[in-house]
């Protein structure tokens, strides 16, 4: 199909313009359309057509055609090539006639034929557009996509945010845990190791938090024996042969 601007008024008032071209004149130029309604080769659907669209130039060139004699249109097809397309003219495509059917398959592509209507005003003709504005897609459901995704990617970070975080709190607390001397020795609260009355005593005392009472047990006690170890560590309160008296672990 041709481009709009490529039509020219004088193929619009030329008898000789084949009867396919004034069609696509009509459709495509609008300004043209009452130099193809004065031509004497339009043929009757055309002009059927034409003067359904209520336009008062077209309508004035068609009733001047009225007033004027009856010419015979220079492309009329033959008898019976409606019925079979390819019996139409070289170099024509079918015509749409009032009341006669498509016969022979699909019409060509973008072509209209009889039983559908030429294009009104605003309508598209083939694949050319017309007056009127197209629709403009809307962009909702792109910012609805959108919105979506930076609020999954927000969520997710905040997630994987919450739990690092938490991660290094629980691992910060276990190296604190790990790291903080014990407050009572494994040998708080335990019974004396022998049978010495005065021993077990100081002992005792000094399990109880007695500081005296382990510098008194260390020094009392057989060398190399549990008493003496217990009364040097202060009852497992520093380390042994610190050289360090217990007392001085109050002040």
């Amino acid at each position: 199909m041709s481009e709009p601007q490529e039509f020219t008024a004088q193929q619009a008032s030329d008898p000789t313009t084949p009867a396919q071209t004034l069609a696509d004149i009509a459709a495509l130029r609008p300004d043209l359309r009452p130099a193809v309604a004065a031509n004497p080769s339009a043929y009757p659907g055309l002009l059927e057509w034409l003067g359904g669209l209520g336009d008062p130039q077209v309508d004035a060139a068609l009733a001047a055609r009225s007033a004027a004699p009856a010419a015979p249109p220079a492309e009329q097809p033959p008898a019976g090539w409606q019925q079979s397309p390819e019996q139409a003219p070289p170099g024509m495509q079918p015509q749409p006639y009032a009341g006669q059917p498509y016969q022979g398959g699909q019409p060509p592509a973008g072509q209209p034929y009889p039983g559908q209507p030429y294009p009104q005003p605003g309508q598209p003709y083939g694949t050319q557009p017309y007056a009127g504005t197209p629709p403009t897609k809307s962009n909702g459901s792109k910012i609805a996509i959108i919105i979506t995704i930076v609020v999954v990617v927000i969520i997710g970070l905040g997630l994987g945010a919450f739990f690092l975080l938490r991660s290094i709190i629980g691992n910060v607390a276990d190296d604190i845990s790990n790291n903080l001397p014990s407050s009572t020795s494994t040998t708080f609260g335990s019974d004396a190791p022998g049978d010495d009355p005065s021993l077990d005593a100081l002992w005792y005392a000094c399990d109880g938090g007695d500081m005296a009472a382990c510098d008194q047990l260390y020094n009392d006690s057989p060398f190399g024996s549990e008493y003496e170890t217990f009364g040097d560590t202060c009852g497992g309160r520093q380390d042994a042969n610190t050289g360090n008296y217990c007392v001085d672990l109050d002040s």
